[in-house]
């Protein structure tokens, strides 16, 4: 008896590891069932996704072409040297082997792993672009000493003509920190391309095109053992542009040497025949990577080369501004085409004198005659009837103080000042002195190239023209073409036709009858224009010697249109300092109407 009770306490014991036991394994039992049966297809598809690696195949980006389908922009086969990081067993062992290669900047291998330090090992990162066949070369023979570099061939963009289209293009470049935020780019990664400026940026969506996809077997280490399928990129889409690469040339060519830009319109569809800055720049450069003495050269540089200043710079229009105080004037009745006075060389107005462009006087002028010799009294009587009001309200209708919607990035909407603006910006009661100032084009007026471009337009089809639009068609990979129709851009303009027809005439006289812009005048073809001549300068500084050139010379204006009767192309020529309007910028205008036309007709006589 006492034996078995002494067993009790081990019996108890040994129930509980029995039922310990029993749990245990019941427990381990369900875990498996619940893993393998269960959740079986869940950990089937974790093991395939650590099996099989998906690599992004990039798109090519689509062409660009001009409205005769000449190649303004393509792809260019481009070798470069990667770092494998997935081959590397000892870092510094591979730095070392890279300090060894003699083209290769062991600093600036480090500055690009550092800047992606974030991608997966397996993506391979770019250390040198654009290499030579000797680099290629030098790489592919040492493949065992170096087993953490490969060559990888790529496409980048080759832009041609770059000074004739450098502006309306743009280029291409890595995505930026702040764009990976923004919703157009929230596919893209660290290191993709995208338009940085010109249509590039303005049609990146159309142009970037869609990644293919490659799914691979990889091992443990993440190296390729197989491919099982891949989806084939679709490249991005061609545009046709509506600018003609010859007219551009030969603008180029007038306009090399000198600060300023040159438009040209087709007056009666809005479409952008040319539009030239210079100084321009060299979009290739901007394919591969910058160094950043390369980028500082080019902020630094005064003439500063990546502003368009068609679209970006703005600037007083000067005399050209007289042909929207003429049609306002003649729609608000202040005056006729008629309307005399009489110009000695001075007028004094609000207690102050302002003087003519011509020291002597011109005499008794009309509105045509005032246009054709660009007569500053003429404008000061009449800015002083019309008043501020009704000025601002007219160059609104006629264009300025908005964009006008053309299809390029950062276009600036100019100023068309106005009391209530005075008030605003400098707190300040707006003068009757002012208004005499903006009837002639100066004071706080602001316009741009692209805007006078658009004015000329609107004046030579009475407000009929579209607005300014660079795309022609675009076409995806399968060669489907979508025509790009623009709607927007005319305007009624609520002025009379036979007003129009005024102005139009006197332009006419401007270019053809002696007026200040005889340089731009083409035989056989009716040019129309203004000139405008821009002073910078006060009569202190233009008195003192000591005062730098570019304080002194003015800026140089003209716009036109041509021919007079059924107008089909308009004009705008703007020259940073480069003198009176008549002599730097009519002489351009003058190449423009010449091309245009030798090529139209030389289209007429091919078809």
């Amino acid at each position: 008896m006492k034996i078995y009770d002494d067993l009790k306490p081990l019996e108890s014991r040994l129930w509980l590891i029995e039922v310990t036991i029993i749990v245990c394994f019941t427990i381990l039992c369900c875990s498996f069932w619940y893993l393998q049966v269960l959740r079986s297809e869940y950990y089937r598809t974790l093991s395939e996704e650590n099996r099989i690696r998906e690599a992004v195949i990039p798109a090519p980006r689509g062409l660009v072409l001009d409205r005769e389908n000449r190649i303004l922009v393509e792809n260019r086969p481009s070798f470069s040297i990667v770092l494998q990081r997935e081959s590397i067993t000892d870092l510094a062992q591979t730095l070392e082997n890279i300090r060894r290669v003699p083209f290769l900047d062991i600093t600036a291998v480090l500055a690009r792993l550092n800047k992606y330090r974030g991608l997966p090992s397996f993506v391979p990162i770019i250390i040198k672009e654009d290499v030579g066949p000797a680099e290629v070369a030098f790489i592919e023979a040492r493949r065992l000493e170096l087993p953490e570099l490969a060559v990888k061939v790529e496409f980048k963009r080759y832009y041609r003509d770059t000074a004739a289209t450098s502006h309306i293009l743009g280029y291409v470049n890595e995505i930026n920190e702040s764009q990976l935020h923004y919703p157009a780019y929230k596919s893209l990664r660290p290191g993709d391309l995208v338009g940085q400026a010109g249509i590039e940026k303005r049609y990146d969506s159309l142009l970037r095109g869609v990644d293919g996809r490659a799914r691979e077997v990889v091992n443990s280490r993440g190296r390729k053992i197989a491919e099982l399928d891949r989806t084939e990129p679709i490249p991005g889409h061609t545009l046709v542009l509506t600018v003609d690469t010859e007219l551009m040339k030969v603008l180029e060519e007038a306009m090399r040497g000198k600060v300023g830009s040159a438009v040209v319109l087709d007056a009666r569809s809005g479409e952008l025949l040319a539009m030239v800055s210079m100084p321009a720049y060299d979009p290739n450069a901007f394919a591969g990577h910058f160094s950043r003495e390369d980028w500082s050269s080019i902020l630094l540089d005064p003439n500063h080369p990546l502003q368009n200043r068609a679209i970006h710079n703005l600037y007083s229009p000067g005399s050209v501004f007289k042909l929207t105080v003429a049609l306002a004037a003649l729609q608000e009745g202040v005056i006729t085409p008629s309307t005399a006075f009489f110009c000695p060389g001075y007028v004094s107005v609000y207690g102050h004198t302002f003087h003519c462009n011509k020291a002597g006087g011109h005499g008794a002028m009309d509105l045509k005659s005032a246009i054709v010799n660009s007569c500053n009294v003429y404008f000061y009587q009449v800015g002083k009837k019309l008043g501020i009001e009704r000025i601002a309200k007219y160059a609104h209708l006629l264009g300025f103080g908005e964009p006008t919607g053309v299809d390029l990035p950062g276009e600036e909407p100019g100023l068309i000042p106005d009391p209530e603006w005075k008030k605003r910006v400098h707190g300040a009661d707006w003068y009757g002195g002012e208004t005499i100032s903006v009837a002639i084009g100066q004071g706080s007026l602001l316009v741009s190239p692209m805007q006078m471009a658009y004015h000329a337009a609107l004046v030579a089809t009475s407000g009929s023209t579209f607005r300014p639009h660079l795309l022609r068609s675009y076409a995806d990979s399968n060669g489907q073409v979508y025509p790009h129709e623009v709607t927007e851009g005319r305007r009624s303009l609520a002025i009379d036709n036979q007003y129009f027809d005024t102005v139009r005439k006197a332009m006419w006289g401007v270019v053809n009858q002696g007026g200040t812009g005889y340089r731009a005048a083409v035989q056989g073809h009716d040019v129309c224009g203004k000139t405008g001549t821009v002073q910078l300068a006060s009569k202190t500084n233009i008195r003192n010697p000591k005062a730098p050139p570019s304080e002194l010379a003015v800026h140089s204006w003209f716009i036109g249109f041509a021919p007079l009767d059924a107008p089909e192309i308009a004009v705008a020529v703007f020259i940073e300092h480069g003198g009176a309007g008549g002599e730097a910028a009519a002489p351009i205008a003058r190449v423009a109407f010449e091309t245009y036309f030798a090529l139209h007709d030389r289209s007429k006589a091919s078809s």
